[in-house]
């Protein structure tokens, strides 16, 4: 980031580019750890109806601070349109974060690293754009990083004791199902 904020011309980052990039992840961070934490027991329908019209006012506002009053109504605003707020806003939203409280916050977060190079999968397969070799490298280091990020569960290993259901797993130093039946005399 360092040398595309001391470059010049095309490939220079400006500094408006870096705070709305800091301001992102900051937001990001925040609102998972209210999901965990504070709004946790809100209902997730009204949640997500909630941070959408939120998101929807927030863009609002900037439309119209740009001046921005032009709509022209065509089969590809509207399909654009329906994409963007059902599926990427409205089923991502949902999916985020379902996938917050039922899980560790810092693994959903570390899953979030996957979006620019699934963008750039969908992007390719969708459009016809063209994947870069260092888009590829980018994709397999943030591949690696979410594997690192989610170890296997410990309690997939675990044995079960004979005759419960598979969702009762027990920790080793806890299973007795190995151990030979003691009788009274014995």
């Amino acid at each position: 980031m360092v040398p595309g904020l001391l470059a010049k011309g095309s490939g220079a980052l400006s500094i408006g580019v870096v705070v709305v990039a800091v301001a992102a992840v900051l937001s990001l961070t925040t609102g998972t750890v209210l999901q965990k934490t504070s709004i946790a027991a809100a209902d997730l329908r009204v949640s997500s109806v909630l941070q959408n019209a939120g998101a929807a006012m927030g863009v609002g506002l900037l439309a119209f601070a740009r001046g921005e009053a032009r709509w022209v109504s065509s089969m590809d605003l509207w399909a654009s349109l329906a994409w963007a707020s059902l599926i990427l806003s409205g089923l991502g939203t949902f999916l985020l974060v379902w996938m917050i409280r039922r899980g560790r916050a810092a693994n959903v977060a570390s899953i979030l690293l996957l979006a620019p190079p699934l963008a750039a999968a969908e992007s390719y397969l969708l459009f016809g754009d063209r994947l870069t070799a260092s888009q590829i490298a980018g994709f397999a280091i943030a591949l690696v990083g979410v594997f690192l990020c989610n170890p296997a569960r410990r309690s997939d290993n675990l044995p079960v004791r004979p005759g419960t259901p598979t969702s009762r797993r027990m920790p080793p130093d806890q299973d007795r199902s190995r151990e030979p039946l003691r009788t009274e005399g014995s």
